[in-house]
């Protein structure tokens, strides 16, 4: 059987955590995965054309439709059809249709855990038209309906499933899933869908030029059963070393786990919000007490042994005293990865530099980051 090609669209203000979430079970499941998150750092115009181009390519389209319109192009309209304007995430939809991919679309209910998020505009009335457009999308894959096609109101495919919660939401996923992966692979999807992860990156891919040999070493590090500390220089990478290595050995650990811990402050109150609904969805998460909803993050990282935990941004000497503090507490239950641009470590922690890019590596990126957008025939040298 072959390997499936997905195209995964949802709006990240409200939906990103579970697009990232079967976004990275899929990968375990081995199929290739497209998303939006994938065209962060290109202009609007660029957007649609690189949107396009993944489109064009996969197979498969998931669409879950939440209640955030999102990000809407500069350029309007951007497609013949339909003839009205729309976000990103509606344009991913539509140019599925239009070009016959097959399409699995889910409406996500009002009650849906959605992520918190403002919806877009300059104003209550641009926002509240914002919201009546997705309602309208919203409405249409209800019913069945594709716009504007030569018979008015025509039903093009069967309704869209809806999904009130994230057990209905994965198991309309995992039902569909099942008819497009390998028999094999199946079950690698249905554990990665369990895994607590509040991860919001997605893999770079290919993009993600020249750690080979780094991520080797990061591995050999944590066989320590150490805590290892990335540090280096501020921008050159560590946190995206880290979040790599997570998501490409996501199959060896029970859970992904990212705190930002640029401070003391910050260190505790992100590790309390693992008790959330999004993350470990524990009784506590509705305590008022920061000191509560500590206490039973670190309980759970001590009862459920072979989590993942990145502490990011650890920068400065009085919150690497309190993680020196957090680490003898948190006991041997998972491996820690810290990202520090301080490379004084006490004993305890494992220290791995991290440097710049080669040369090559650093033009291999730019030629791949800028294909089918170039003009000139000398980029090459150029990069």
């Amino acid at each position: 059987m072959d390997i499936p090609t997905v195209f995964l669209s949802a709006a990240s203000k409200d939906l990103m955590k579970w697009r990232e979430t079967i976004h990275q079970a899929l990968g375990r499941a081995g199929i290739h995965v497209y998303t939006q998150g994938q065209t962060l750092g290109v202009s609007s115009n660029n957007v649609l054309t690189l949107l396009k181009e993944h489109i064009d390519k996969s197979e498969y389209v998931i669409h879950l439709a939440g209640t955030a319109y999102g990000a809407e192009p500069e350029v309007t309209p951007f497609l013949d059809f339909p003839d009205f304007t729309c976000s990103f995430t509606q344009f991913e939809y539509y140019y599925a249709v239009k070009t016959g991919k097959t399409v699995i679309s889910i409406v996500c209910g009002p009650d849906f855990p959605y992520l918190t998020f403002t919806e877009a505009g300059d104003n209550d009335a641009e926002r509240e038209k914002n919201r009546q457009k997705q309602q309208q999308h919203r409405d249409r894959l209800s019913e069945g309906l594709f716009p504007n096609t030569p018979v008015e109101n025509s039903k093009y495919r069967p309704l869209s499933e809806r999904a009130t919660n994230e057990v209905q939401l994965f198991g309309i996923i995992i039902g569909a899933v099942a008819k497009i992966v390998p028999t094999e692979n199946l079950e690698a999807f249905r554990e990665n869908l369990k895994r607590p992860s509040n991860f919001q990156y997605a893999s770079l891919g290919s993009l993600f030029k020249g750690r080979e040999p780094f991520l080797r070493d990061l591995k050999v590090k944590l066989e320590q059963q150490k805590p290892v500390a990335i540090h280096g220089l501020g921008g050159i990478g560590k946190t995206r070393a880290a979040v790599e290595f997570a998501l490409q050995n996501a199959h060896d650990y029970t859970a992904l786990l990212f705190v930002l811990a640029d401070n003391p402050e910050s260190l505790k109150t992100n590790i309390a919000a693992l008790c959330g609904p999004l993350v470990l969805d524990l009784a506590e998460k509705d305590a008022t007490e920061i000191d509560v909803q500590f206490a039973a993050a670190l309980q759970w990282l001590k009862q459920h042994p072979g989590w993942f935990l990145i502490l990011d941004n650890v920068d400065d000497e009085k919150t690497v005293k309190e993680v020196n503090s957090l680490l003898g507490q948190l006991g041997s239950g998972g491996q820690v990865v810290i990202t520090s641009r301080i490379s004084n470590w006490h004993k305890s922690v494992v220290t791995l530099a991290l440097d710049v890019l080669t040369e090559d590596d650093a033009a291999n990126f730019l030629m791949e980051r800028t294909d089918r957008r170039r003009q000139e025939s000398n980029d090459a040298e150029r990069a």
